[in-house]
């Protein structure tokens, strides 16, 4: 059964009276629309946006439900203690993005910008990261569970202080990753035998291909 939205017309009028009238902001699907101010400890639940540009918009606190965003611009978005519960990110640009301390829950991430982005302490529980760029993010400090990475680049992203046990991390771009001294990070995480080389480098052991 197809979900039935309300068109909406004039996001970031709507978004500013929802956040005046501390009312949700429910059930509206957007196209093109634009949205740069603050909605912070709001909700928004049930909507659909597609090609929307919410460049440096403040969302800290506010509660996203089953809501889904294509091709959408969230560059520089805060988001700080945020929660997510069954949302879909596709094809969105979250360059510079500020995820700390958020919550994310059954969602998925799928071929995603998110380069410069910080989620650090944010907590992960069943969510799909696919084919995502991480290059230079921060996910320091995190808490994942049941989380899926899958053909992402990490390049010189920083996972310090975050536990991998039981993370598959195989059919990821690890290049450059920063980690503790000691690689604490890894420990019970499943890679390749090419990243295994990549990691014995790291800690200054010398290869002798045969």
């Amino acid at each position: 059964m197809n979900k039935k939205y309300a068109a909406e017309t004039n996001l970031s009028q709507s978004l500013q009276n929802a956040y005046e009238s501390e009312t949700d902001y429910e059930n509206m699907y957007c196209e093109n629309g634009v949205f740069s101010g603050t909605f912070e400890a709001g909700n928004i639940i049930g909507c659909k946006f597609l090609s929307c540009r919410f460049n440096s918009a403040s969302f800290q606190r506010s509660a996203f439900t089953d809501c889904i965003f294509r091709s959408c611009d969230l560059s520089n978005c805060d988001f700080t203690d945020a929660y997510f519960k069954d949302c879909v990110f596709e094809n969105c640009k979250l360059m510079g993005a500020k995820l700390p301390d958020t919550v994310i829950y059954t969602s998925v991430f799928s071929g995603c910008n998110l380069s410069y982005s910080t989620f650090a302490k944010a907590k992960t529980d069943t969510v799909n990261f696919k084919e995502c760029n991480f290059e230079e993010a921060s996910l320091s400090e995190m808490k994942l569970k049941k989380t899926i990475f899958h053909e992402n680049s990490f390049c010189r992203c920083s996972f310090f202080m975050t536990k991998l046990l039981g993370v598959d991390l195989s059919q990821n771009d690890l290049s450059g990753i920063i980690l503790s001294d000691s690689l604490y990070e890894l420990r019970g995480a499943y890679i390749s035998s090419e990243q295994a080389c990549i990691i014995a480098k790291m800690l200054g052991i010398k290869i002798n291909d045969m």
